[in-house]
Formats: C-alpha cells, structure tokens, sequence
C-alpha cells in the first residue's frame, strides 16, 4: 500500500508493463522446473500448501511473489 502512495499510477503501469518480459524467462524455468518439458518432477509441490491454481504449470502464488518481490526491490532502488 505504501508504494500507491508514494509513486504514480503511470510508475505502476510502467512497471507491470516491463514486468510482462521477466514472465517470460520466469515461465520458461518454472515449466521445466515442474516437469512440463520433462519425464520427472524436478520440483513437486505438497498440495495442502498451494491453491492449486496454475498458469501453465506454475503455481499463482510464484506469480504473485515474483511480483511482489520485485515491485518492493524496484521501489526501495527508486526511493533511496
């Protein structure tokens, strides 16, 4: 919530926008990662601890961390 306060509407649509291109790469592992290019799992989630809500196989709450993590790393960087 802080970072709506501190930073503009446009700032936050700049970064989402450039935020689309690290998706890329990040798909790209976490697909292999969880077996979609692969026989074996290489990383097998317990299922009590996800939603079980996935794009393609990764799951939503990776999405939202990687988000998260680099919209609070992009801030603090901009702030100080």
């Amino acid at each position: 919530m802080l970072h709506f306060q501190v930073y503009s509407e446009r700032y936050l649509r700049r970064f989402i926008f450039r935020y689309l291109y690290v998706l890329i790469p990040f798909f790209l592992c976490g697909g292999i990662l969880t077996g979609e290019t692969t026989d074996e799992l290489v990383v097998i989630y317990n299922p009590f601890g996800i939603l079980e809500i996935r794009i393609w196989t990764v799951p939503m709450e990776y999405i939202i961390y990687n988000f998260s993590l680099l919209l609070m790393t992009v801030s603090i960087f901009d702030y100080v």
